[in-house]
């Protein structure tokens, strides 16, 4: 009866294992890269413009305008990628941009994110990260 036991306990922990090591190898397969991207945007009464190209910036634009960035994306895989954006922080009530950009094996497309035209209750600074996951399409 102990043996039984003890075999019965050494196959949970193997299939355990087996599972938990498969995650991570699904895990390592789908997601290729992951970046977060500092993001701020300052509503205020006058326009004010930030070139840092390490962040995402819409500098400080008045109520009632709207800020534009730009993100080049670059396929230098050999295979078709899925590019997934999503926004965290007290910023992302005012971005608008594509959820989600397919690229093919060497190809280059750049998105556009907008800021919606911020009110005269909106006078502050907001920031968060924008999360980019690379994918690959299958």
């Amino acid at each position: 009866m102990e043996k039984r036991k003890n075999k019965l306990i050494v196959i949970l922990l193997i299939l355990s294992l087996m599972i938990f090591l498969t995650g991570f190898y699904i895990k390592s397969i789908v997601l290729l890269e992951k970046m977060e991207i500092p993001t701020t945007l300052t509503v205020g009464d006058k326009i004010g413009f930030d070139t840092d190209t390490s962040v995402l910036t819409f500098g400080i634009i008045k109520p009632g305008s709207v800020g534009n960035r730009e993100i080049f994306l670059e396929n230098n895989y050999t295979f078709p990628i899925k590019v997934e954006f999503r926004v965290e922080g007290d910023i992302k009530r005012f971005l608008l941009f594509e959820n989600i950009v397919y690229l093919n094996s060497g190809e280059n497309k750049t998105i556009s994110i907008s800021t919606i035209k911020p009110t005269e209750n909106d006078y502050g600074n907001y920031s968060g990260k924008l999360i980019v996951a690379i994918k690959k399409d299958n």
